[in-house]
């Protein structure tokens, strides 16, 4: 079922939600003028498979230090950036509303009071600290076993 091709995209929905996993848990949104999507890793062939479905970059950063492992980045910006927010969006969950900040400043106006709100509203979904008590935990368990 996930094997579906998604017409002229050439890409298969196993892929958009690979993606969006993986974005979650490993993905940056940012803006510097443009949308940016990018990822660092010490696993290099993720990347390189995210380079393939949504181009973008892909280097290499060695770190000369000792015990340090080299890291990677792919990263996507301008129109890449936001196809692939577009194309993975509904999947996210975690950064979702990242993703939607992210496709609201495409659309507006550079130095504007918007774009300032919505870069400053970014940066604070980037540092949002979650606390959780015990009683939350169950309940969002119980939720979720009950959807699913």
């Amino acid at each position: 079922m996930l094997n579906i091709e998604l017409g002229k995209t050439g890409l298969k929905l196993i892929d958009l939600v690979y993606a969006a996993g993986y974005l979650d848990a490993e993905g940056c949104f940012r803006f510097h003028g443009t949308p940016v999507v990018s990822i660092s890793n010490t696993y290099p062939y993720t990347l390189l498979y995210f380079q393939r479905l949504f181009n973008g970059s892909f280097r290499e950063r060695k770190d000369g230090r000792p015990n340090r492992r080299n890291t990677f980045e792919w990263a996507c910006t301008g129109d890449n950036a936001r196809k692939c927010v577009h194309l993975v969006y509904p999947f996210l969950q975690e950064k979702q509303r990242q993703a939607e900040i992210l496709i609201k400043l495409s659309s507006s106006p550079p130095r504007s009071a918007r774009r300032a709100a919505l870069i400053k509203e970014l940066k604070t979904q980037k540092r949002i600290d979650y606390h959780l008590k015990e009683t939350e935990v169950n309940a969002w368990t119980r939720d979720q076993k009950e959807h699913y």
